[in-house]
């Protein structure tokens, strides 16, 4: 897990504008504010949203997923 987070760090840094994140997650509440937590801290961008994703999906990813999405505002 480790390395994929890594990994979203040095993905998300490419680019200029404005960093969006959001975190997801499927019943990993505490996962995904840490995950959270230190996306703040280690790239501080300009949106962070954390949420639930919904029921439907969750049946079709399981219990306790979490998955971040990412984009950068066009400069």
């Amino acid at each position: 897990l480790v390395a994929l987070r890594d990994r979203f760090a040095e993905l998300a840094r490419e680019g200029t504008g404005a960093l969006r994140v959001a975190v997801h997650h499927a019943g990993a509440a505490a996962g995904a504010e840490a995950l959270a937590t230190w996306t703040q801290r280690r790239l501080a961008p300009d949106e962070l949203l954390v949420a639930p994703i919904t029921r439907h999906a969750a049946t079709r990813f399981g219990p306790r997923m979490i998955g971040v999405a990412w984009y950068r505002e066009p400069d």
